[in-house]
C-alpha cells in the first residue's frame, strides 16, 4: 500500500539522517580530540619556550650585572691611575721649577763670580 511505502520511506530517511548525523558527530569528535591534542602539545612547547626564555633572561641579567660590576672596577682603576698621573705630573712640575730655580741661582752665582774677577781674568778663563 501507498501509506506503508511512504512510512517505510520516512523510516529509511530518518535512519539515513541519523547515520549521517552519527558519522558527522564521530568525525567532529575525532577532529575535536585531535585539536585538543594539538593544543596540549602547543601548551607543552609554550611552557618549554617560557622556561628557555626565562633562563636566557636570567643569564643576560647575570651578564649585565657582571659587566656593570666590571665597569665599576675599571672606572675605579682609571680614577686611581688618573690620581697617580696627577701626582707624577705634580712631581715633574716641582722638579722643573726646582731646576729652573737652580739654573737661575747658578746664573746669578756665575754673574757674581765674574763681577768679582778683575776684568782681564774673566775673559781668559
Amino acid at each position: 500500500s501507498e501509506g506503508a511505502r511512504r512510512k517505510h520511506a520516512e523510516q529509511l530517511l530518518c535512519q539515513l539522517a541519523n547515520t549521517a548525523a552519527g558519522s558527522q558527530g564521530a568525525a567532529l569528535s575525532t577532529a575535536l580530540l585531535q585539536a585538543r591534542e594539538e593544543v596540549a602539545a602547543a601548551d607543552v612547547e609554550l611552557t618549554a619556550l617560557q622556561r628557555e626564555s626565562h633562563a636566557m633572561k636570567s643569564v643576560a641579567e647575570d651578564q649585565l650585572a657582571h659587566s656593570l660590576s666590571r665597569g665599576k672596577v675599571l672606572t675605579a682603576s682609571v680614577d686611581k691611575l688618573e690620581q697617580q698621573l696627577a701626582l707624577v705630573q705634580q712631581e715633574v712640575d716641582d722638579e722643573a721649577q726646582a731646576r729652573f730655580r737652580a739654573e737661575d741661582a747658578l746664573t746669578g752665582m756665575r754673574a757674581a763670580m765674574l763681577a768679582q774677577q778683575p776684568e782681564g781674568e774673566g775673559e781668559g778663563a
